[in-house]
Order: C-alpha cells, then structure tokens, then sequence
C-alpha cells in the first residue's frame, strides 16, 4: 500500500491538536511540526505528500517555507496549502503569488480541511 503522509506546520498547540484529530478520523498519516525551523528539518528528513502550512510562525514565517519549499528542485513539486488567519485578500494574493496551491482561512471545518487535502493528494 503506497499510504501518503503530509506535513502539519501550526505553533498554536489548540488548533495542532483539532488538526491531528481531523487528519487522524480522516486516516490521513501526519507529522508535525511546531515551527519553521522544525518543517524545514522535517523536509529535509521525510518524504512528504503536501504541506500544510500556517502563516505567522514564531521563527520563519510560511511565506519564508514556501519560497524555500518552491526553490528546493527535490521540493518544488508538493502541494502546499496555508492554513491561517490571514484572511484580507492581499495575504491570499501574497500566498498564492508565491506558489501556494491552495489557501484555508481559520476557523475552518473538519470537511473543509479534509476535502482540501484530499483534493491535493489525489493530483
């Protein structure tokens, strides 16, 4: 069985823990990540599937991640969805103009979430 693992990067221990049980009622295999610096490690590390991504992280920003994410030619090909609270239309703008494949404004449901995903790991 080829099973597909994403990568979870969200600082806020709350919103890390609701998108652990979602991902895990889904059967959707996942690593985290509490930060930049450790999705970077954990990219360089494991194989991944899509990334999941929130914005505003304590050390490296998402935009920072997916710029790097884009650059790497190992890398480049992973769908990446933001998962934020930037909601304004110019952060939306911003992270798709980067390369991000997908943008979910929190508070977001347990359907949103995980149709998202699975529409980016069937491609």
């Amino acid at each position: 069985m080829n099973e597909k693992t994403i990568l979870v990067v969200e600082d806020d221990t709350s919103v890390r823990y609701a998108l652990s049980v979602f991902l895990e009622i889904a059967g959707i295999n996942f690593i985290e990540a509490m930060d930049g610096t450790e999705a970077l490690h954990q990219l360089a590390t494991n194989k991944f599937d899509l990334i999941l991504c929130d914005i505003n992280l304590p050390d490296i920003l998402g935009y920072e991640i997916l710029k790097q994410v884009r650059s790497n030619t190992n890398l480049a090909h992973l769908p990446f969805i933001f998962l934020t609270a930037y909601a304004d239309m110019r952060d939306v703008n911003k992270g798709m103009e980067l390369g991000a494949n997908d943008y979910l404004t929190k508070p977001f449901s347990n359907k949103q979430l995980i149709d998202t995903v699975n529409k980016w790991l069937q491609i």
